[in-house]
């Protein structure tokens, strides 16, 4: 079982990388200098396992896979300057939270931790022909991060559905949001499923919502939305993507106020094929989502969409 989860991970984590050569590239980055400022900055926290370039979507990438030494709050934050493309100055992170060795996460939004110490993360920093001037540094630009008690499991409804994935991923429930929009005309309603990971293997599975006939019109063209995981034993360790980056663009050189005449602020997803999940381990997996005016009965109907789980074929 070790043996085909680790081959199959090694050949789903890193989709679309292609070896750093083939675009013949005119200047070089010293990979051995980005490996020894991260080793310097971050090593007493986490262990550098890997590393290599690789190109994903277009862009070129120093790609490390770190594994977590202890419990905490980290910041992985690199700068950088561009040559003749774009804003001038680079200044980008990310934001991780490491839980207890052996500990239970809740894979949703902003809910952490998203690690737990002995697991391994996947981060990519940029290292394109027109990137230059690396530093590494492990203090946030942010003030704060936004912390919360909400959990993901607030308002679930519990009621039972037919899941023929249950061996490994049990079903504990759906969930149904909605926020009014600025007009008042109309609500962006969201629903999930919550699962618990169970037995190890492979999980490869589909889901479609079961809509009411009086909401058809608001969800013409109902289409599968499919998920692909590994359970792994608790005691195993498990290498996760850390999929959003933080970015920060200027012509002007960044300083403390952060407040320069020209700047751009924004973030970059780094996404997983296949998500590893530790055995206890839960997930908050969206099946659908609608525009639905706000007029009466509207609420109460969209209570009544249910999730529809299919092994994928």
């Amino acid at each position: 079982m070790k043996l085909a989860l680790s081959l199959l991970l090694a050949c789903s984590l890193l989709p679309g990388i292609v070896a750093s050569s083939a675009r013949g590239n005119t200047r070089t980055t010293n990979i051995a200098q980005l490996r020894k400022m991260f080793v310097q900055k971050f090593g007493a926290d986490f262990e550098l396992l890997s590393d290599r370039a690789g190109e994903v979507e277009g862009e070129r990438y120093w790609i490390v896979t770190a594994r977590a030494k202890r419990s905490g709050t980290f910041t992985f934050r690199y700068k950088f300057q561009r040559v003749n493309y774009g804003y001038k100055y680079g200044d980008n992170e990310y934001h991780l939270e490491v839980g207890d060795k052996g500990c239970k996460r809740m894979l949703f939004f902003s809910v952490r931790p998203d690690i737990c110490v002995g697991d391994s993360i996947i981060l990519h920093f940029q290292i394109s022909d027109y990137v230059v001037n690396h530093t590494f540094t492990n203090v946030s630009s942010f003030p704060t991060y936004f912390t919360s008690s909400y959990t993901g499991m607030e308002g679930l409804q519990d009621e039972s559905v037919d899941n023929p994935l249950g061996q490994h991923l049990k079903y504990l429930g759906r969930t149904v949001r909605s926020n009014i929009r600025r007009d008042l005309r109309y609500s962006a309603v969201d629903f999930s499923a919550i699962f618990e990971a169970a037995n190890p293997g492979k999980v490869d599975l589909v889901l479609y919502a079961d809509v009411p006939g009086a909401l058809g019109e608001f969800h013409p063209q109902p289409q599968g939305i499919s998920f692909h995981m590994v359970v792994v034993p608790e005691d195993e360790p498990i290498t996760t993507v850390v999929g959003l980056e933080h970015i920060w663009e200027s012509d002007y050189a960044p300083d403390e106020s952060y407040k320069p005449k020209s700047s751009s602020f924004g973030s970059r997803s780094h996404g997983q094929d296949v998500l590893m999940l530790h055995a206890g381990d839960r997930i908050s997996l969206t099946y659908g989502a609608m525009s639905l005016p706000t007029r009466s009965g509207m609420e109460e109907l969209s209570t009544q969409v249910k999730p529809v789980i299919k092994a994928a074929p």
